[in-house]
């Protein structure tokens, strides 16, 4: 019984031995000093602020400028039910909003319709605003 545990002592010590000396393997072969990328490598060729505010007319330039302008927000869930309806936005920030089916975003800025992957608002002068998953958002006159 002695020579079992001396021998099972032997083994548990060598395998944390070779455990260590491949652990500082390791660690020879990673360079520590490496820097990170600037930008962020899942995002692709889009800017941190991926909002595609190409296609804001120039006469919505002052939509740009709100800060709750759906320009500055990502669309991150959408919750639809048999009652209620929810979609989830996210900001630069990382301040997150959730608006309710007919609740508006902002004065004249109205969530009108969800579908599978995108959300739909309704603006004042009767254009709608869509905005999907990817960030794309498109103004048209009908949806």
């Amino acid at each position: 019984m002695i020579f079992f545990k001396k021998f099972l002592l032997i083994v548990i010590l060598s395998l944390f031995s070779l455990q260590l000396s491949f652990a500082e393997d390791i660690k020879k072969t990673i360079d520590i000093d490496e820097e990170l990328p600037l930008n962020n490598p899942f995002q692709g060729n889009l800017g941190s602020n991926s909002a595609n505010n190409t296609n804001v007319g120039s006469n919505n330039a002052d939509e740009l400028e709100n800060k709750l302008s759906i320009y500055n927000f990502k669309l991150l869930g959408i919750i639809s039910g048999k009652y209620e309806s929810y979609i989830s936005l996210i900001n630069t920030d990382g301040n997150m909003i959730v608006l309710q089916l007919n609740e508006e975003l902002y004065e004249g800025f109205k969530l009108v319709d969800l579908r599978l992957n995108e959300a739909i608002f309704k603006k004042t002068d009767n254009s709608y605003v869509i905005i999907n998953f990817k960030n794309e958002i498109v103004e048209t006159n009908e949806y």
